[in-house]
This record gives structure tokens, C-alpha cells and sequence, in this order.
């Protein structure tokens, strides 16, 4: 699991979102946190990540790229947050919200291994934290 988050980073491939609205339903999401000391992709080499726990339930993220917001439903309610920058690449999603806290960068994209992944990620404090999701884990639709 460690090294598909990193092969993640390193390298990613897919489709850029040509379209304005993106849709993740994520029904497992993996938490993760690590020092903010280090990347991410050395704290998980070094194994110094730490994984918490898991979300579990329906976790709908709606990142509308057009009006620049993300709107999240769960079972804790109906959220809405700016979308601050989406940035050009070669991922279905990549873009950062202000969640109150931090910058949050969320991506969607194909890891090197073919594994498709959903990724977010939080400077908070002296802790990256963060969550994934893989595979049949979540689904996403783009319109």
C-alpha cells in the first residue's frame, strides 16, 4: 500500500479533466499522517507513516472547476469550500481548497501501477495528514 501512494507521486498518467465538474464517491478512505519534516515519499520509505484509521461510508466530493467549489456530502452533513487553484496536469483532478485549517490538495489519478487513486493531503502543523482511496474503493464520474 505504501509503495502505491509513492508510485502515485512519482509518477502519474491520465486523462486531463476537459470537462468542469468532477464527481469522487469514495466509500473507503485510508488516513494517514506523517512529520512535516519530510515528503511524504520519504516518511513512507523510511517507514515513519502512520495510519490511523478508516473513513467508511458514502463520501461524495462534487469539485465544480467552472465556479471554483467543492461541495462534500457525508454522514456528517453538506459542506461547501472554495477551490483556490487547479493546477494543469496530467491527472483527472488536481486542484487545492482552504478548508479553515490549510490548503488541501486533492488529486485523482492513474498511479504507475494502473491503479486508479483518490488522494488528499493537509499541512497541519507539524503533520502532513491526509487520506486515499484506491480501486473499487471509489468511483468518479466527469462531466
Amino acid at each position: 500500500m505504501k509503495h502505491l501512494i509513492g508510485t502515485f507521486f512519482l509518477m502519474t498518467t491520465g486523462l486531463v479533466a476537459k470537462s468542469q465538474i468532477v464527481t469522487v464517491t469514495a466509500t473507503i478512505i485510508q488516513k494517514f499522517n506523517h512529520s512535516s519534516s519530510i515528503s511524504t515519499i520519504d516518511a513512507m520509505e523510511a517507514n515513519m507513516m502512520e495510519y490511523p484509521e478508516y473513513i467508511v461510508g458514502d463520501n461524495t466530493y462534487t469539485f465544480d472547476l467552472n465556479n471554483k467549489i467543492l461541495t462534500l456530502k457525508n454522514c456528517d452533513g453538506f459542506f461547501t469550500y472554495n477551490i483556490i487553484k487547479v493546477d494543469a496536469s496530467d491527472n483527472i483532478l488536481d486542484c487545492v481548497i482552504f478548508d479553515g485549517i490549510g490548503d488541501v490538495l486533492f488529486v485523482v489519478g492513474e498511479a504507475s501501477d494502473g491503479n486508479m487513486q483518490f488522494l488528499m493531503v493537509l499541512i497541519d502543523g507539524n503533520k502532513v495528514v491526509g487520506g486515499f482511496s484506491m480501486n473499487e474503493d471509489f468511483s468518479y464520474t466527469v462531466e
